[in-house]
């Protein structure tokens, strides 16, 4: 057991208790004021802990004090509870201008009044945001879960996202329908970004449109997608992943279920082993999408629109091929039951 010093405070390198601070972990009294205390008494390299409990945030948390600080704040898993509880447009944590720093082991819960961000990470406000971490978070009940702008050099690793609060959250709960995107990407870039173990599962119930991983950023390079799954709903529109001007991502080792995936504008994307149960789906390339390659990829219909050119697809296995641009398929199968071998090459 990690020694904290809420019990052992002479401890040298200790991680800094909010409980020490004042923070309540009943949810009755707003502990943002005591969580950011310990957070602005963090040095270099320091450690915060915010332990088992349901912690009231009336505003949102900034996890560094500067740029480089290169914090960890961490909790006890699921049973460290953030209920954001701020104004609408306060995300619960923002890290927007400060670099550094890495939140981990908690759920973060938004509230039905005010579907505020769980995290925001926004470098175009005059001062960059990278070098940040997000490890093994529950994000529920929030706008967007992960609103990435601007930014660059990040990690998002075995997060979770859920429409509206689990059983062990005793926070107001939400409506499906006023959930957003659970990754937005945006602004002017997002550079470098590694998602991992992703699970996003947009279902009937969430707001038309909405996407796991979502980006209309102007410039999206060196994005890597590997592995987890990803549900969406064929009949309403619900995406796996909706993709503007990606530029050499990498999508690895991704289960859909019923999921669709519409990429435009996209240059350079590689697409590796990525399955679908054939209950639905479907995977569409338009607005200039060139030079792909889709490796080992199954989902119910393949669409590719007129002038989406240089899209190759090796191993693939489709029930439905609508292909306007003629694109290479090699070896690939086009056939409900996927037994044939159906070998097709265009130029």
């Amino acid at each position: 057991m990690t020694l904290t010093k809420v019990a052992n405070s002479m401890i040298v390198g200790a991680p800094l208790n909010v409980l020490d601070f004042g923070a309540d972990p009943t949810g009755v009294a707003d502990s943002q004021p005591a969580i950011q205390a310990a957070i602005s008494a963090a040095n270099l390299f320091d450690v915060v802990y915010i332990p088992t409990g349901v912690y009231k945030i009336g505003a949102s948390l900034v996890p560094s004090v500067s740029t480089y600080t290169a914090i960890t704040i961490y909790g006890d898993g699921p049973s460290t509870q953030l209920v954001n509880e701020a104004p609408a447009g306060n995300p619960t944590w923002n890290g927007s201008g400060v670099s550094s720093w890495t939140i981990r082991d908690m759920s973060i819960t938004g509230k039905s009044t005010n579907t505020n961000v769980g995290i925001l990470v926004d470098g175009g406000l005059g001062v960059e945001s990278l070098f940040w971490r997000i490890e093994r978070c529950i994000i529920s009940a929030s706008s967007f879960g992960i609103h990435l702008r601007s930014t660059n050099s990040g990690v998002i690793n075995q997060c979770r996202f859920w429409p509206q609060n689990q059983s062990y959250v005793s926070a107001p709960s939400i409506s499906g329908s006023e959930v957003a995107h659970f990754i937005n990407m945006g602004g002017g870039y997002v550079h470098d970004v590694s998602i991992i173990d992703f699970d996003g599962q947009p279902i009937d119930g969430f707001a038309a449109g909405t996407a796991a991983i979502y980006c209309d950023a102007t410039s999206s390079n060196n994005v890597r997608v590997r592995g987890g799954l990803m549900q969406g709903s064929v009949s309403n529109s619900r995406y796996a992943m909706n993709v503007t001007n990606a530029r050499m991502w990498v999508i690895q080792a991704v289960y859909l279920e019923s999921a669709l995936m519409l990429f435009s504008n996209a240059v350079g994307v590689t697409m590796n082993s990525v399955a679908a149960s054939f209950v639905g789906g479907s995977l569409t390339l338009s607005g200039g999408s060139t030079n792909n390659t889709f490796n080992g990829v199954e989902v119910a219909i393949l669409t590719v629109d007129a002038g989406n050119i240089r899209n190759t697809f090796i191993g693939c296995k489709f029930v439905t091929i609508n292909d306007s641009a003629n694109s290479r398929f090699i070896n690939c199968a086009n056939t409900v039951d996927m037994g044939a071998d159906a070998r097709v090459v265009l130029p």
